[in-house]
């Protein structure tokens, strides 16, 4: 039981740490197209 949830917990922290990575890539990336618009 105990190590059922701990490892959602884990899976939770994966996820969203992914997600942190993707939206800090497409910001860096809108950031370059700006950048090269101006």
């Amino acid at each position: 039981m105990r190590a059922e949830m701990i490892q959602r917990e884990m899976h939770v922290l994966e996820c969203k740490s992914v997600v942190k990575v993707e939206v800090f890539d497409g910001l860096l990336t809108a950031f370059a197209k700006q950048k090269r618009l101006e």
